[in-house]
Parts: structure tokens; sequence; C-alpha cells
């Protein structure tokens, strides 16, 4: 009988020893294991100029009169996204052609929490020696001209390009 309970015994210690290593193997592997834990950047521009050399997993909300300047031509804003809330807000890609912004980043701009498509709610145009996303529709009236001074008189809204 004696010799039945230390069977036992040896049985129980011996499977709390392979847990302890099972767990002590397990814990190891995690710390040793490269962890990516992927935090979210939101930035509010309201009414001012900003530049940056690139955005990585960054929301951009732009309200008021506001501009961004990126600045890097070599995939500028992995995993991010810009959010134009004002016909004012201006994004600016500084050194991308109009047509690749089109084709690789236009699907990470929203104009008023909706996608942002070309002659729908945003015009994407050269600037410089690159490209500026204007969240306006091809409705958009920029100008009002008048017939006397001081706003006087009969006006006329001019569209884009008249």
């Amino acid at each position: 009988m004696k010799n039945e309970l230390n069977k036992h015994k040896n049985i129980g210690i011996a499977s709390v020893k392979t847990n302890n290593v099972v767990w002590m193997i397990m814990l190891i592997l995690f710390v040793l294991s490269p962890v990516y834990i992927s935090a979210q950047t939101i930035i509010t521009i309201t009414d001012e100029v900003q530049t940056d050399s690139s955005l990585v997993n960054t929301t951009v909300n732009m309200y008021g009169k506001s501009e961004l300047h990126i600045i890097n031509k070599n995939n500028p804003m992995p995993e991010s996204q810009i959010n134009l809330y004002s016909e004012d807000a201006w994004l600016f890609f500084d050194h991308i052609k109009p047509s690749v912004v089109i084709a690789q980043y236009l699907g990470q701009i929203k104009v008023s929490d909706q996608d942002a498509e070309i002659n729908k709610n945003v015009r994407v145009v050269i600037y410089l020696n690159g490209t500026v996303v204007i969240p306006q529709s091809p409705n958009y009236k920029p100008l009002t001209v008048y017939e006397d001074s001081a706003y006087g008189g009969a006006s006329l809204e001019l569209d884009l390009y008249s």
C-alpha cells in the first residue's frame, strides 16, 4: 500500500513539474517575442498650418482654414486617415504628383466622413512640385464679384475655371 501511495505521489509531482516547465517555456517565448502594440495617434488641426514628414498609424481631423503639408514622397501615410471637415481644410503632398495621390492615397482621405471622390467632393490639383487635395465639390463658387465698390450693386458668383 505504501508503494502504491508513493507511486501516485510521484506522478502528481511529475505532472506539477511538467506544468511548471510548460508555463516557464510560454513565459520565455512571450518575453523574447516582439510584441507590437499599435496605438493610433489622433491629431486635430484647426485654423493652422502644420507640416509633417510622414504620418504613421495616425488619424488627422482638419477644421476651419487649415493646411497639412506632408513632405515625404515614399509611403507618406501608412495606416493613416485624413478627415477634411471644411472647404478650407487643404491637404498638401509637397513632393507627390496628383496621379500618384489619386491612385495610392485618395482612399485614405475623407470629406465630412464621406470617402473622397474626384469630381464629387474633392479636387486634386498640382501645387508647386506636388499636389493639393481640396475638399470642394464641382459646384463650388470661389469668387463673387460686385458691380459697385464696397460690395454694392448686383453680384455674380464665378465657377471654378471661369
